[in-house]
């Protein structure tokens, strides 16, 4: 059947450098023996280090690994800090210092000499690390001395229940996709990228009340319903935690640009923003690692962009009577995911490098699977078939609405499917008819794009769907109208990469 929107074509050497160490920062001595400094943030933190330290050392780092205090996997072996109370001679008090722990039960104090014995320095400063009591001090004890263990199904039953007595939500399957997300809080850096959670409803249907749980539950959970940028990069920084942002309709605004972009990398392992910082008296560049679980309430949608990155769970109002989680209870899901995270971390990590091929698992690939690979790795390791089925269908269903929400408002979505109806033959096409017969498909399959297109947007979208060459400009012989050369695979290929349905 001939399509009334189809077309038809128009005729026509230096020294070696021996690296060195020194605390943990890496210096350089040349080939006439002269120690040299790095320029900017790591020569700084070294200058800082050597004065706090009372025992100056120098090891061989080339080889060692740098690690993220907080929160890191040495190898295939997670290592958290943790707060163990010292005696501090300066105030005579008793205060909490930062210590490591790691999942094969080894305790040593956070300092430069100890994580140079085990081949592992920090990539920020000591003095920057955040630690606050998480745990009891029975888990961690329990856990050093071999008497205490994780029991990762028995953790998902408890994070589950626990989130269904104080979150109305309207699918089951999404207490266990955000089960998992908590658990995977407490061991987020073992993966590529972390996906954000968003809470979407209207007014009083319990998104900020999700947002207290979450906090209370996660690894490091922060609920920052108002923070600046500066204070928003340092934090993630110091503490690795799980930041709850509340009223997150802010981000959409261009004032409030910098947040937005923090968060348009913060999902992936290895985002950095870069800050400009003052330390003794003179302003430098530095950078500051931004990777790290968030969780978002609003009651207005994100746009695109970030919607990308988000895992998105829709609210509405409830008849339930839920209570605020206390601290005792929060207590208990924090030992117990604290246990199991030290106890299972390392092998989860092993599942999920070996997922990195969704074919089997679920029917997309691409960033989306990448932020559901962490999910599914978690809930494979519970080794309880209703979970994988429940996350996985979760997924699959997520996925099916992000394809027709993108097919009704996204300009991209909506050419290709009238470029796969109205060319059938290869050959040149004029602009200004594909403009033309483009608005009266739109306005036909009463479609809703952000904006209209222009004959300058169209061949800005053309471009970036690698459907034109915009440097190989070529226009009809009045010089009304510029000229396409398509062909039909090319067109085909195109289409089925952004999902559309193909017109035979």
């Amino acid at each position: 059947m001939i399509s009334k929107y189809e077309l038809r074509p128009v005729s026509t050497t230096s020294a070696d450098i021996e690296v060195l160490e020194y605390g943990h920062v890496e210096s350089q001595t040349d080939a006439y023996g002269i120690v040299r400094l790095p320029d900017g943030e790591e020569g700084n933190v070294l200058l800082h280090q050597v004065e706090a330290s009372e025992d100056a050392f120098l090891a061989d780092f080339t080889h060692r690994g740098r690690i993220r205090p907080p929160l890191d996997f040495v190898g295939n072996r997670l290592v958290m800090t943790i707060p163990r109370m010292g005696f501090d001679p300066e105030s005579g008090l008793m205060v909490p210092a930062p210590w490591v722990i790691t999942s094969d039960r080894e305790l040593f104090p956070l300092s430069p000499k100890e994580l140079t014995e085990r081949g592992i320095y920090s990539r920020i400063p000591f003095e920057d690390v955040l630690v606050d009591p998480r745990y009891s001090g029975e888990a961690v004890k329990g856990f050093l001395d071999g008497s205490w263990k994780g029991d990762l199904l028995e953790t998902f039953h408890i994070v589950r229940e626990t989130l269904k007595s104080h979150i109305d939500l309207r699918d089951h399957r999404q207490y266990d996709f955000l089960t998992a997300w908590v658990v995977g809080t407490y061991m987020f850096e073992g993966f590529h990228s972390y996906p954000y959670v968003h809470f979407n409803g209207p007014k009083a249907v319990g998104k900020t009340t999700a947002l207290e749980t979450l906090a209370q539950i996660c690894f490091n959970g922060e609920l920052t319903p108002d923070i600046s940028p500066a204070a928003h990069v340092r934090l993630v920084q110091s503490n690795s935690g799980t930041l709850c942002v509340d009223e997150s309709e802010k981000f959409q605004r261009r004032s409030l640009a910098g947040e937005r972009a923090i968060l348009l990398s913060a999902y992936k392992k290895g985002g950095k923003v870069l800050r400009s910082v003052n330390r003794g008296g003179r302003w430098r560049h530095k950078h500051f690692e931004v990777y790290a679980p968030r969780a978002f309430a609003s009651q207005a949608g994100f746009e695109d962009v970030m919607a990308s990155r988000t895992v998105k769970i829709l609210m509405s109002r409830t008849t339930r009577i839920l209570i605020p989680i206390d601290q005792t209870e929060a207590q208990a899901v924090r030992d117990s995911c604290f246990l199991s995270a030290l106890t299972y971390a390392p092998m989860i990590r092993d599942v999920y490098m070996q997922m990195g091929d969704p074919s089997g698992i679920v029917p997309f690939a691409g960033r989306e699977y990448e932020l559901f690979r962490p999910i599914f790795a978690i809930a494979t390791a519970t080794e309880d078939p209703s979970v994988v089925a429940a996350v996985t269908e979760f997924a699959i269903d997520f996925h099916k609405g992000q394809l027709a929400d993108f097919s009704e408002s996204s300009p991209e979505h909506a050419y290709l499917s009238f470029l796969s109806e109205a060319i059938s033959d290869d050959g040149e096409y004029r602009g200004d008819v594909l403009l033309t017969q483009f608005n009266e498909y739109v306005s036909d399959h009463d479609i809703e794009l952000p904006k209209s297109l222009t004959p300058k947007s169209q061949g800005e979208l053309l471009a970036h769907l690698g459907l034109a060459d915009r440097t190989k400009k070529k226009r009809t012989a009045d010089r009304k109208a510029r000229l396409y050369s398509f062909t039909r695979e090319k067109i085909i290929s195109v289409a089925r990469a952004y999902h559309v349905n193909i017109s035979k």
